[in-house]
């Protein structure tokens, strides 16, 4: 069998047609050439089986303006092409059908040349497709009226008579089958490639609106953020310059001591929301970035460097992650994770108890790096729990932090591909769990 594409490129060339009509009409066209030719080829075989050559030299004209349809189509020479395939084929018939009886079969072919006007310039000068159906059938009635045609015919036996009746008839039925498969196959084409534009299309729109969503929900943090964020970095100041007029007016030595200890919380204050903003800021624009890392030492990295922020009672980490676990991860994603959750198991212990305790718990598979981060704090109160991964939600009244801290470890968890969840306990304490890919494996 041909290949579809080698049959396309053979009759429309292989540079690229933009217009998808265009493409359709041209490939029509191509196709109408070659079924001209076909037919005459046809016709050449079958004479020569009957050892009658008397129309063979008309035949090979068919033939060689096939071949010049075809490549006036290759070159986009559209409307001439069309034009001489409706010519010709229209004169070619009559020639025959003048000489030929009524009940020979060959009028059959007007309608094959009727449907192919009106199927060439369907889209466009469509007017022209029905003066070419006009001319049909004028040299039909022609054909049928008179007995003159441009070709001298001998004297025909009963037998090829009877054989050109038939083949006339056959390849005529055909011809117009022909015609209307190609017609019907072009549409179906156009229909599949609408289509596809409409899925196209569709897929761009839904594309469009999450990314709408995604920026109403950017510009909506956005305002959320800059309000909250200028009010937690005015009340520290303000605080700031408060502190500073009541230090002018002291010189009490236990007084100034006071008030500096509560200017440098309210500097720590300023430097870890900074920092918030900061991994705020680098998770949502710098590219993730994996490098192996001893996930063992990463931990007491962490914890060595937050274990004495809360002074006021002692909390036992208990570290369950092997010595020997490495894995390819984003280094400071990674920090960011670990450092607002145990931090937080850390500030929020619970003042009544006094087995406090944190456990950072990992487990690795195949496919999954599993984070579990526990503690026996303060645990969480039930109305707040849906909402503490919101932009500057504080869960409980004794928070001291920016409320950005577990936003921004679900926003670094997301951007690594992974999910977070939790399990609270109002006065026992609280579990989050982080489920990362495992790129040890995909490296």
């Amino acid at each position: 069998m041909i290949d579809d594409q080698f049959l396309r490129n053979f009759l429309v060339g292989k540079e690229r047609i933009v217009s998808r009509s265009e493409y359709k009409e041209s490939l029509l066209r191509g196709q109408f050439g070659l079924l001209i030719g076909f037919i005459c080829f046809v016709y050449i075989f079958i004479d020569l089986s009957n050892d009658f050559t008397a129309f063979i030299p008309f035949y090979c004209i068919g033939i060689v303006v096939s071949v010049i349809i075809v490549l006036l189509n290759r070159n986009r020479k559209s409307t001439i092409s069309s034009i001489i395939i409706l010519v010709f084929s229209n004169l070619l018939v009559y020639s025959f059908a003048a000489i030929d009886s009524p009940y020979s079969g060959v009028f059959l072919y007007f309608t094959a040349t009727a449907a192919a006007g009106l199927i060439l310039f369907a889209r466009q000068n469509r007017h022209i497709g029905f003066i070419f159906v006009g001319f049909s059938i004028a040299l039909g009635l022609v054909a049928y009226l008179s007995d003159w045609s441009p070709i001298d015919v001998p004297e025909l036996t009963e037998s090829y008579a009877m054989i050109s009746f038939i083949t006339n008839f056959t390849v005529g039925i055909l011809a117009c089958v022909v015609i209307i498969f190609f017609a019907i196959n072009r549409n179906n084409e156009s229909e599949k490639s609408l289509m596809d534009n409409i899925q196209a299309r569709e897929l761009v729109e839904q594309e469009l609106m999450d990314k709408n969503e995604e920026l109403f929900k950017a510009n909506k943090e956005l305002d959320r953020f800059v309000y909250s964020a200028s009010h937690d970095m005015r009340a520290p100041l303000s605080s700031l310059l408060g502190l500073l007029e009541i230090v002018r007016l002291t010189n009490k030595d236990a007084e100034l001591n006071e008030y500096f200890k509560l200017m440098k919380n309210r500097i720590l204050t300023m430097e870890g929301f900074i920092k918030e903003v900061t991994d705020y800021s680098r998770n949502a624009r710098m590219e993730v970035s994996y490098r192996e890392v001893n996930l063992h030492a990463l931990v007491k990295e962490i914890i060595g460097g937050i274990e004495f922020i809360s002074s006021s009672k002692k909390t036992i980490g208990k570290i369950n992650v092997p010595e020997n676990m490495n894995t390819y991860c984003d280094v400071a994603r990674m920090k960011v994770i670990l450092n607002n959750l145990i931090s937080n198991s850390i500030k929020y212990v619970d003042p009544d108890k006094t087995d406090n305790y944190y456990a950072v718990d990992m487990q690795m598979s195949d496919n999954e790096l599993t984070i579990t981060i526990s503690d026996n704090g303060i645990g969480i109160e039930p109305e707040y729990q849906n909402r503490i991964f919101e932009m500057f939600y504080r869960a409980t009244e004794s928070s001291e932090g920016s409320g950005l801290g577990l936003y921004i470890v679900r926003e670094t968890v997301h951007k690594l591909g992974g999910t977070i969840s939790f399990i609270s306990e109002y006065g026992k304490g609280s579990t989050f769990i982080v489920r990362l890919p495992n790129r040890s494996i995909h490296a």
